[in-house]
């Protein structure tokens, strides 16, 4: 019988932090009913609200490629149409 992979002991934020997910900063306050889903911030863009360029376009996957390379906390350049 196959072992558990060590990295998915955990909790479900643990396994999806593994795969590389990025979170909006203002997720937890959306959660806790302290703000409205108008005022959650875009992980993408980090706009409330979202500010992206239409999903599917070659804007909208730049700004995907550049926020995924600049890490959690640093957007960097968030591109065309933000």
């Amino acid at each position: 019988m196959t072992q558990p992979s060590p990295r998915l002991n955990g909790t479900a934020t643990d396994a999806v932090a593994a795969l590389g997910a990025l979170w909006s900063d203002s997720f937890d306050r959306w959660v806790a009913g302290e703000i409205s889903a108008s005022q959650l911030r875009c992980v993408l863009c980090e706009q409330a609200p979202c500010q992206c360029p239409p999903f599917g376009s070659a804007g909208y996957f730049a700004l995907v490629d550049r926020r995924h390379r600049a890490g959690p906390g640093e957007a960097g350049d968030a591109g065309e149409g933000c």
